[in-house]
Protein backbone atom coordinates (compact mmCIF):
# COMPACT_ATOMS: atom_id res chain seq x y z
CA UNK A 1 0.00 0.00 0.00
CA UNK A 2 1.23 3.24 -0.80
CA UNK A 3 -1.42 5.53 -0.17
CA UNK A 4 -3.84 6.46 2.99
CA UNK A 5 -6.71 6.03 0.28
CA UNK A 6 -5.52 2.18 -0.35
CA UNK A 7 -5.20 1.97 3.18
CA UNK A 8 -8.73 3.09 3.35
CA UNK A 9 -10.10 0.56 0.85
CA UNK A 10 -8.52 -2.45 3.20
CA UNK A 11 -10.57 -1.17 5.91
CA UNK A 12 -13.54 -0.81 3.87
CA UNK A 13 -12.96 -4.37 2.67
CA UNK A 14 -13.32 -5.39 6.82
CA UNK A 15 -9.53 -6.03 7.02
CA UNK A 16 -8.87 -4.80 11.12
CA UNK A 17 -5.49 -4.35 10.82
CA UNK A 18 -2.53 -3.22 7.95
CA UNK A 19 0.99 -3.75 7.79
CA UNK A 20 2.58 -1.35 6.33
CA UNK A 21 6.68 -1.10 5.62
CA UNK A 22 8.32 0.97 2.56
CA UNK A 23 5.54 3.68 3.52
CA UNK A 24 7.25 4.15 6.77
CA UNK A 25 9.97 5.78 4.86
CA UNK A 26 8.08 7.31 1.94
CA UNK A 27 5.03 9.05 3.25
CA UNK A 28 5.45 8.40 7.08
CA UNK A 29 2.63 11.45 6.95
CA UNK A 30 0.11 8.68 5.41
CA UNK A 31 1.29 6.42 8.17
CA UNK A 32 0.00 9.26 10.73
CA UNK A 33 -3.17 9.44 9.23
CA UNK A 34 -3.98 6.17 9.16
CA UNK A 35 -3.51 5.95 12.69
CA UNK A 36 -5.19 8.67 13.58
CA UNK A 37 -8.13 7.56 11.38
CA UNK A 38 -8.23 3.71 12.45
CA UNK A 39 -6.49 3.76 15.44
CA UNK A 40 -3.10 2.52 16.60
CA UNK A 41 -3.98 -1.05 16.82
CA UNK A 42 -5.15 -1.36 13.83
CA UNK A 43 -1.95 -0.13 11.88
CA UNK A 44 1.59 -2.36 12.48
CA UNK A 45 4.47 -1.52 11.42
CA UNK A 46 6.43 -3.66 9.85
CA UNK A 47 10.72 -3.01 10.62
CA UNK A 48 12.94 -5.61 8.15
CA UNK A 49 16.64 -5.60 9.93
CA UNK A 50 19.85 -7.59 8.60
CA UNK A 51 23.12 -8.01 9.46
CA UNK A 52 24.94 -9.11 12.48
CA UNK A 53 24.38 -6.80 15.95
CA UNK A 54 27.56 -4.39 15.15
CA UNK A 55 26.29 -3.80 11.80
CA UNK A 56 22.74 -3.77 11.41
CA UNK A 57 20.47 -2.29 9.04
CA UNK A 58 16.82 -1.27 8.59
CA UNK A 59 15.48 -1.85 5.08
CA UNK A 60 12.25 -1.23 2.98
CA UNK A 61 11.44 -2.24 -0.64
CA UNK A 62 12.34 -5.79 -0.36
CA UNK A 63 14.95 -5.46 1.21
CA UNK A 64 16.59 -3.42 -1.63
CA UNK A 65 16.66 0.13 0.19
CA UNK A 66 18.78 0.88 3.57
CA UNK A 67 17.13 3.45 5.94
CA UNK A 68 18.38 3.95 9.01
CA UNK A 69 21.22 1.74 10.62
CA UNK A 70 19.72 1.86 14.20
CA UNK A 71 16.38 -0.32 14.51
CA UNK A 72 15.32 1.06 18.03
CA UNK A 73 15.84 4.07 16.81
CA UNK A 74 13.23 3.35 13.49
CA UNK A 75 10.91 1.56 15.86
CA UNK A 76 10.64 4.43 17.65
CA UNK A 77 10.18 6.98 14.79
CA UNK A 78 7.25 4.37 13.96
CA UNK A 79 5.59 4.73 17.39
CA UNK A 80 5.89 8.25 17.29
CA UNK A 81 3.81 7.98 14.10
CA UNK A 82 1.46 6.14 15.70
CA UNK A 83 1.37 2.69 14.67
CA UNK A 84 0.31 0.44 17.76
CA UNK A 85 2.33 -2.23 16.83
CA UNK A 86 6.02 -3.59 15.52
CA UNK A 87 6.48 -6.61 13.15
CA UNK A 88 10.36 -7.13 13.74
CA UNK A 89 11.85 -9.32 10.95
CA UNK A 90 15.59 -10.79 10.98
CA UNK A 91 15.81 -11.04 7.40
CA UNK A 92 19.10 -12.78 7.96
CA UNK A 93 16.87 -15.75 10.04
CA UNK A 94 14.10 -15.57 7.86
CA UNK A 95 13.58 -18.95 6.88
CA UNK A 96 16.71 -20.50 7.81
CA UNK A 97 15.26 -22.58 11.19
CA UNK A 98 17.91 -20.81 12.77
CA UNK A 99 15.93 -19.53 15.87
CA UNK A 100 15.10 -16.16 15.89
CA UNK A 101 17.36 -12.69 16.05
CA UNK A 102 16.84 -12.78 19.85
CA UNK A 103 18.97 -9.66 21.13
CA UNK A 104 17.28 -7.90 18.17
CA UNK A 105 14.02 -8.46 19.48
CA UNK A 106 15.07 -7.45 22.80
CA UNK A 107 16.63 -4.40 22.72
CA UNK A 108 13.46 -3.09 20.33
CA UNK A 109 10.76 -4.32 22.98
CA UNK A 110 12.56 -3.15 26.14
CA UNK A 111 13.02 0.73 23.91
CA UNK A 112 9.00 1.00 23.04
CA UNK A 113 5.88 0.99 24.60
CA UNK A 114 3.69 -1.09 21.96
CA UNK A 115 3.84 -4.42 21.89
CA UNK A 116 6.34 -6.38 19.50
CA UNK A 117 6.09 -9.62 16.89
CA UNK A 118 9.21 -11.39 16.40
CA UNK A 119 9.70 -12.89 13.05
CA UNK A 120 12.39 -14.49 11.35
CA UNK A 121 14.22 -17.74 12.48
CA UNK A 122 11.76 -20.26 13.78
CA UNK A 123 12.79 -23.81 12.87
CA UNK A 124 11.32 -25.65 15.69
CA UNK A 125 8.47 -25.57 17.89
CA UNK A 126 10.86 -24.64 21.27
CA UNK A 127 11.53 -21.80 18.97
CA UNK A 128 8.09 -20.19 19.35
CA UNK A 129 8.49 -19.44 23.21
CA UNK A 130 12.17 -18.31 23.15
CA UNK A 131 11.29 -14.57 22.12
CA UNK A 132 8.46 -14.09 24.59
CA UNK A 133 10.13 -15.80 27.51
CA UNK A 134 13.79 -14.64 26.64
CA UNK A 135 13.40 -11.55 25.15
CA UNK A 136 10.06 -9.94 25.97
CA UNK A 137 7.89 -10.05 22.84
CA UNK A 138 4.47 -9.81 22.59
CA UNK A 139 3.83 -12.23 19.94
CA UNK A 140 6.02 -14.27 17.48
CA UNK A 141 5.35 -15.36 13.98
CA UNK A 142 6.03 -18.03 11.70
CA UNK A 143 5.83 -19.59 8.31
CA UNK A 144 8.30 -21.72 6.73
CA UNK A 145 7.62 -23.95 10.15
CA UNK A 146 4.68 -24.08 9.29
CA UNK A 147 4.62 -25.04 5.60
CA UNK A 148 7.24 -26.93 4.96
CA UNK A 149 7.37 -30.62 6.92
CA UNK A 150 9.12 -33.95 7.23
CA UNK A 151 13.11 -34.75 6.55
CA UNK A 152 12.84 -33.50 3.00
CA UNK A 153 10.95 -30.34 3.95
CA UNK A 154 7.96 -30.58 1.57
CA UNK A 155 5.37 -28.61 1.11
CA UNK A 156 2.49 -29.07 3.59
CA UNK A 157 -0.14 -28.24 1.26
CA UNK A 158 -3.42 -29.45 3.98
CA UNK A 159 -2.78 -30.10 7.42
CA UNK A 160 -4.76 -33.54 7.94
CA UNK A 161 -7.75 -33.90 9.92
CA UNK A 162 -7.61 -35.86 13.06
CA UNK A 163 -9.47 -38.60 11.49
CA UNK A 164 -6.56 -38.68 8.85
CA UNK A 165 -4.28 -38.94 11.25
CA UNK A 166 -5.50 -41.35 13.30
CA UNK A 167 -6.25 -43.97 10.37
CA UNK A 168 -2.64 -43.63 9.04
CA UNK A 169 -1.31 -44.01 12.26
CA UNK A 170 -3.50 -47.20 12.69
CA UNK A 171 -5.59 -45.85 15.49
CA UNK A 172 -8.76 -46.21 14.72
Amino acid sequence: MTTIEQITEVFKAGYEKVVLNSLLAEDPDAVRSAASKFGSQAVVASIDVRGPATNREVTVRGNRVVVSTDPLEWALRAVDLGVGELLITSIDQEGTGGGYDLDLIRDIAQGVSVPVIAHGGAGQRSDLVCPIEESGASAVAAGTIFVFQGPDRGVLINYPQRKQIRKLLGIV
